[in-house]
């Protein structure tokens, strides 16, 4: 009964979602859909074009995957409070699987600061960046008070203005210890409430960040804070060692520097407002409104109350590539991959162009045969859709590759110049796939020696090692062949030492997908001796998984605590997983566990 309740619930919010006029605006990097009407969506979607080109000539790590959508109500309306926890908020960030989304209560120019603070948690997404909370808003707090100035006949941005709020209220309370303050999570009351503690935390951490970056004593050290979260989380002791200091001196410092009179910041000499952009209005697709809520609802929310509702908002437009992406959404994080893998061909029979489910549908099959053609189809026409989509092209260079179409694949890969680090090895790994192809073996294999020397995660290790293994293994198999042969026209052997087509194969290339549990499960019990995990999700269901080599286990704890994994019977601690899905029917397992976050839940 609760479910049909929330089902209709969302159903009447869809509904007079889609009943209201919606404007839909499209420009270089954001897709804008408001109640605003256009003249207002116009000066916004500038106004975001103006900050998203700043930021991404400071930002120059930005790595751009997938679309941003731009939400806004009108201060009428009051829809939007039905999606945040925080009423009082002007804004939110949802980082969702196939687009980044702002949702903002209206588009006023007061609700600029608000956008542009929610827009830098999408570009330390985005950066690269692993930081944790209080850093993360202290960042978009600080970049959030972007500023215009004219001086001498000059244009500057200036980074790093007081808040009109923050100071003031810092200095008529008592701070956090410093250490609880680094040690708040996602999922911290002090985060999640939306009060008074809530508020002192956001200005504390701002003041930090503040203080990090702008303080002369403390800005040379910035850096090394942001280049250690590269690789990994910023944790209390790396500030410690970026700095020099214990904690309860930058404690004490951070307690003078709320009382200072006077504050740097950066100047920099360019201007926001250039050129007009092109911005063009844009005809929603037949159901466009109500999915895209929803969808968000699903995101934001619980998606299990709201399943039902979504598929019956989908249900009344068959033939909307949009509602079907939707639905593969939901089948993947209800984790049924077969009615995902069914949405995602519908979707792309349709036209669709989504970056992150294009590419999804190709890595789900990229050993069939019969759906290769859909995939390079659907991703040629994705990568035509999103030129400078660098993702998209290297797995339409990956797909044309194992399609046996080696000489299109690596030229499609040529037009890329500069990566980020975190592409480089994919990038190499997808030459030296299509040279292997191409029988080139030698530059195939110092193409995979620098996936090799590129690759951070596990997979893209292992990739990059099967495939120099692989193409040293056939010009061994090559060199045998060809002494054989000559041995049996000189009349030194017998035989020519066997077919070279039986001595060796082509490489399997393994591109396990992995997956990540967005719900936190209940940790039951560790067998050592099998190396199995037991976990129960919320709905009851046991989840057995593998612990392939224990070296490569990745376990974070939750900042502050210490973990310790013991055998046995567990203490129903709380974790998110990720894992590579791989059924094994004689240890009753689904998968290869790869990562263990405990959340500190009992």
């Amino acid at each position: 009964m609760l479910c049909r309740v929330l089902a209709g619930l969302l159903l009447t919010f869809v509904t007079s979602f889609a009943e209201t006029k919606w404007t839909k605006l499209e420009s270089p990097n954001f897709t804008l859909y408001t109640l605003d009407g256009e003249k207002e969506a116009r000066r916004a979607a500038q106004q975001f074009e103006e900050a998203h080109l700043f930021f991404e000539s400071i930002w120059r790590k930005l790595d751009r995957d997938k679309p941003i959508r731009i939400i806004s109500f009108n201060a009428s309306n009051k829809a939007y409070e039905q999606l945040t926890e925080h009423k009082k908020s002007g804004a939110f960030y949802l980082g969702a699987a196939d687009a980044d989304y702002i949702v903002m209560r209206d588009l006023s120019a007061q609700s600029f600061p608000v956008a542009v603070h929610e827009y830098m948690h999408l570009v330390v997404r985005h950066a690269g960046l692993k930081v944790p909370v209080w850093l993360n808003e202290g960042l978009s707090e600080v970049d959030s008070t972007i500023e215009e100035r004219r001086e001498k006949g000059k244009d500057q941005v200036l980074i790093g203005a007081l808040p009109p709020t923050h100071l003031p209220f810092l200095n008529s309370t008592t701070l956090f210890p410093l250490p609880e303050l680094l040690g708040v999570l996602q999922a911290s009351p002090i985060y999640r409430a939306g009060d008074r503690n809530t508020s002192r935390f956001y200005a504390q951490s701002w003041a930090l960040t503040h203080m990090l970056m702008l303080h002369k004593e403390y800005s040379p050290s910035f850096n090394k804070i942001l280049g250690s979260a590269e690789k990994q989380l910023v944790l209390p002791e790396t500030l410690e060692a970026a700095t020099g200091k214990p904690l309860a001196q930058i404690e004490k410092d951070l307690e003078r520097y709320i009382r200072q009179s006077m504050y740097r910041g950066f100047l920099y000499d360019t201007k926001l407002k250039g050129k007009e952009t092109e911005i063009r209005v844009a005809q929603l697709a037949p159901g466009e409104d109500e999915l895209l809520l929803a969808g968000v609802k699903i995101y934001r929310g619980d998606w299990k109350e709201f399943a039902a509702a979504l598929e019956a908002v989908a249900a009344q437009y068959p033939n909307s590539a949009f509602a079907q992406e939707r639905l593969a959404l939901l089948a993947q994080r209800q984790g049924d991959m077969e009615k995902e893998s069914a949405a995602l061909r519908k979707a792309l029979e349709l036209g669709s162009t989504s970056p992150y489910l294009v590419m999804r549908y190709a890595r789900l099959h990229y050993e069939d045969a019969e759906a290769l053609p859909v995939a390079v189809n659907a991703l040629q026409r994705t990568l035509d859709a999103y030129p400078d989509q660098i993702d998209v092209r290297l797995e339409l260079a990956m797909a044309l590759a194992r399609w046996k179409r080696p000489v299109q694949a690596y030229a499609i890969t040529t037009p890329v110049t500069r990566v980020t680090p975190q592409k480089a090895s994919r990038l190499f790994f997808a030459r030296a796939y299509a040279l292997y192809g191409s029988k080139k073996y030698e530059e195939a294999r110092a193409e995979a020696a620098k996936a090799r020397q590129y690759a951070v995660e596990e997979h893209d290790v292992r990739n990059a090692e099967n495939l120099v293994q692989s193409i040293e293994s056939y010009q061994a198999a090559v060199a045998r062949y060809e002494s054989a042969k000559a041995a049996v026209a000189s009349g030194s052997s017998e035989a020519a030492g066997g077919d070279l087509a039986n001595d060796v194969g082509r490489p399997l290339l393994i591109r396990p997908v992995e997956a990540t549990l967005e719900e936190a499960v209940t940790f039951e019990e560790f067998d050592c001796e099998a190396r199995i995990f037991t976990l129960k999700t919320k709905e009851g269901k046991t989840l057995r998984l593998y612990l392939e080599d224990p070296q490569k286990l990745e376990v974070r704890g939750t900042g502050t605590v210490t973990v310790d994994l013991t055998c046995g019977p567990q203490k129903h601690q709380q974790l998110q997983v990720s894992f590579f899905p791989q059924q094994d029917t004689q240890r009753k397992t689904v998968g290869l566990l790869r990562k263990l976050q405990f959340l500190g839940g009992y």
